[in-house]
């Protein structure tokens, strides 16, 4: 599994503004931005995993009286993982993402296509984005709960398949939850192979790890 993120950020839609436009144009414009959902150095260093990058992203919507500017942010976190029992070497086949994305209701309208996707939608999205993933929303193997953001959260994990270096296809498990936290929906996401113990345990790990705090905290 390489390391380009499984949850990849979307092209923010340009438009083209001249000098002479741009102040009607900020005029109509509402913003919204996401505090960024990153895990805390103590929950990296106790799982292995680390930090490889930090995607940012602006979407863009008209509605009757106003355009709606939302920004959010995605944190993509992986781990060295010795699969010799498999066959293979150390190869980075871990990855945990943290997505956060602001709440947005205009005129009575919510809009947050991130924030609104139910499992079915997401899991078509991770592999869309991360085309070595495959996954169906029946394959949904269990359920748990733990204590994050400052609230319980519910894990779902699913069976799936990855290709790894050298096209090696590897059984994995696809840990997804999609908590709200103050003004901002969540999603995280975790794979990891099957055949690997305490995995899971490390995904939690990351969870409870999450810091998510507003300017306003």
């Amino acid at each position: 599994m390489n390391r380009r993120a499984f949850i990849a950020t979307v092209g923010v839609g340009g438009a083209g503004l001249t000098a002479g436009c741009i102040g009607d144009f900020l005029e109509d414009l509402t913003t919204y931005e996401a505090a960024p959902a990153t895990v805390s150095d103590a929950a990296l260093e106790s799982t292995d995993y680390e930090h490889d990058e930090t995607d940012r992203w602006t979407d863009e919507e008209s509605f009757a009286t106003e355009t709606v500017e939302v920004t959010s942010y995605a944190n993509e976190y992986s781990r060295t993982i010795d699969l010799s029992v498999l066959g293979m070497g150390e190869i980075r086949a871990g990855v945990f993402g943290a997505i956060s994305t602001p709440k947005v209701e205009v005129v009575g309208e919510s809009y947050n296509p991130v924030g609104e996707m139910d499992h079915d939608e997401l899991l078509a999205d991770l592999q869309d984005r991360y085309g070595e993933l495959s996954v169906a929303s029946d394959a949904e193997v269990a359920t748990r709960e733990l204590e994050a953001v400052s609230q319980t959260v519910s894990i779902a994990t699913f069976e799936g398949e990855a290709t790894l270096e050298d096209d090696e296809n590897v059984d994995v498990f696809v840990d997804v939850s999609q908590p709200d936290h103050r003004d901002d929906h969540l999603i995280f996401a975790g794979v990891y192979p099957q055949d690997i113990p305490d995995e899971a345990d490390r995904i939690d790990t990351l969870i409870e790890g999450v810091e998510h705090e507003s300017e306003s905290d």
